[in-house]
């Protein structure tokens, strides 16, 4: 486990690619369920608890996800290639949920004090600029293509995804 902890950390760091991760069908779903259930537990403290709209807003990001990356990568000829990103896309993803989860936390905690939310804010647009970066390393690793293009594409992503969550996000 410490050995795919590990994986993930290197890939986050661009220091590995997706594909050096194995082929598998159960390290994608054991990646996708850790990053799900990250993803709620992050969004509890935004959404003030767990309500149907964590529920809707972590699967749409989820679904998302892998629906991006399936037709990126089928649009552009890579198919084949699916699992591995896809995983390496959830694992990154799941582990750089955990280190903004203290960032959350701690935004939520200090309230609306006098200048509460800078460092928290901080912190996460650190964790957010990193993702995006992860991810560019990823889909360019994914694509046979630059980093530049990658990085492009995974800002297209979050914009996308941000627009779709925050959307399905709302209270019914």
């Amino acid at each position: 486990m410490l050995a795919l902890i590990e994986a993930f950390m290197k890939i986050a760091l661009r220091r590995l690619g997706p594909d050096d991760l194995p082929d598998s069908p159960l390290l994608l779903v054991l990646a996708a369920v850790a990053y799900v259930g990250l993803q709620a537990v992050a969004a509890i403290p935004v959404f003030g608890g767990f309500s149907p709209a964590v529920v809707r807003s972590v699967t749409a990001d989820a679904v998302l996800l892998a629906g991006c990356a399936w037709l990126l990568l089928a649009a552009l000829g890579f198919r084949s290639r699916y699992r591995q990103p896809l995983t390496a896309l959830f694992g990154t993803g799941a582990l750089l949920t955990v280190f903004v989860l203290p960032a959350y936390l701690w935004a939520r905690a200090r309230g609306n004090a006098e200048g509460a939310g800078f460092l928290p804010s901080l912190a996460i647009v650190f964790v957010l600029v990193w993702s995006v970066a992860a991810n560019g390393h990823i889909l360019a690793r994914a694509l046979s293509t630059g980093f530049p293009l990658g990085v492009a594409l995974a800002r297209c992503y979050l914009l996308l995804n941000f627009v779709l969550v925050s959307q399905l996000g709302q209270p019914a």
